[in-house]
């Protein structure tokens, strides 16, 4: 239970980047939830931003998660998977 996000969105104010930070929640539950890295990476892949390269140039992290979830750590951590090549996961 402690890997998902209930997609409420409410993260979403608070981030003055406005990311669609469910997306990269729900890339962190394939990867460490159900080891689906190919449906994570099509999640990553689908966003038009680096919301690694946003949250490491952000200063302050303003996002407040209503699960305790630390979403810049997952979003760093996950985002990595963008650079591995598509065929490595099929």
């Amino acid at each position: 239970a402690s890997l998902f996000c209930t997609g409420c969105e409410s993260c979403v104010k608070s981030c003055k980047y406005n990311l669609n930070i469910p997306a990269y929640m729900r890339a962190y539950m394939y990867t460490y939830g159900y080891h689906e890295y190919k449906k994570a990476q099509d999640v990553l892949s689908s966003q038009k931003i680096n919301a690694a390269r946003i949250c490491e140039d952000c200063n302050e992290c303003t996002v407040k998660c209503s699960r305790g979830f630390d979403v810049v750590e997952r979003i760093r951590d996950v985002s990595r998977l963008a650079d591995v090549p598509h065929e490595f996961f099929t």
